[in-house]
């Protein structure tokens, strides 16, 4: 959005809904209050959506030794950025010929993108990457643009997305020290849901089938995670993860039988500080996708290729939203 912006002690405003967070494809309602100290001529107000996308980091200066014939990494650290723009999108509140002085109540329409992703910020060493957005209060004339009030908004693109029961299933062969075969092993998972806010508690149900195995299985550990990408080129990516909760359950399911519809639950409230803002997101520079991997901790000690049984489950993670959703309005991600 093109002009001169200022800010000028004439005119105050602010906005006095209470929207913080909402879904892609959504629409905002609200109001705004503007308090104008001298009238003013021909004009628009205006509320202007906008997203950003923002990764910086920092590196070694690699410099080349020619004595040595090799390369070496300097001291110094190098800082490099890049930004996208996800959208801007413009609602007209008021086109006026003048506006007098004195205090302006006007409510406002706002439809979000579809197709965007959801906030995101994520800072770590010498690593940031952040997808921001904005809800302003512009003011327009034929000379001047001026913000006269912003906050930020959350935004979340999964929610859009059908919340369906998972189910999963591994078969293990079970192979020890010198390759002697222990029998087979299988694991099945159902969760109940895959999309999550912060503070909820993950439930899933596991069926063991120990029937052909020859060795015990002494308990299940389960860990909820999280991988990422910031891609600061077409041919370069920086990888990050975490693990966010351990879980270990004690559990024993002996040679030869079976156990169906163990209930186990992981609780997101412990690391909902750390969650709130760091969504699940797939953008143009930043990925972050969520896991839950549960694994049986069987007797003895396999080698080669005999595992235990493991079972990746990918999750949402998504702000708690308010905002009712437009219909038909599934983003691909």
């Amino acid at each position: 959005m093109g002009g001169v912006f200022f800010s000028s002690p004439n005119i105050k405003g602010h906005f006095i809904d209470n929207n913080t967070k909402a879904s892609a494809g959504s629409v905002l309602k609200g109001s705004i209050d503007i308090e104008l100290k001298r009238n003013i001529g021909q004009g628009k107000i205006c509320i202007l959506f906008q997203g950003t996308e923002n990764i910086s980091w920092k590196k070694s200066k690699i410099e080349r030794n020619s004595y040595l014939n090799t390369n070496e990494s300097s001291d110094t650290l190098t800082f490099y950025y890049r930004n996208w723009v996800v959208c801007e999108v413009r609602s007209l509140v008021k086109d006026f010929d003048s506006l007098s002085s004195g205090n302006h109540n006007f409510s406002y329409t706002l439809e979000i993108p579809k197709d965007i992703p959801s906030s995101f910020s994520y800072s770590c060493y010498h690593r940031t990457a952040t997808i921001l957005y904005t809800l302003s209060i512009v003011l327009m004339t034929n000379r001047t643009i001026q913000v006269i009030s912003e906050k930020n908004l959350r935004i979340s693109q999964m929610l859009l997305k059908d919340i369906y029961e998972s189910k999963k299933s591994a078969l293990s062969n079970l192979k020890t020290w010198l390759f002697i075969n222990k029998g087979y092993n299988s694991i099945n998972v159902k969760l109940l849901k895959d999309t999550f806010v912060p503070r909820d508690i993950i439930h899933f149900f596991i069926d063991i089938d120990n029937s052909i195995s020859k060795l015990n299985v002494n308990g299940i550990e389960c860990r909820v995670f999280f991988e990422g990408t910031i891609k600061v080129s077409a041919y370069n990516k920086l990888y990050f993860s975490e693990v966010l909760i351990v879980k270990k359950i004690f559990h024993r399911v002996l040679s030869g039988e079976k156990c169906e519809n163990l209930e186990i639950t992981c609780d997101l409230a412990s690391v909902a500080d750390y969650l709130d803002g760091l969504y699940s997101t797939n953008s143009n520079l930043i990925d972050c996708n969520y896991f839950i991997e549960i694994k049986l901790d069987m007797d003895g000690k396999l080698m080669f290729r005999g595992r235990p049984p493991k079972i990746y489950f990918p999750i949402f993670i998504v702000p708690e939203i308010t905002q009712k959703v437009s219909n038909n309005m599934i983003p691909k991600l």
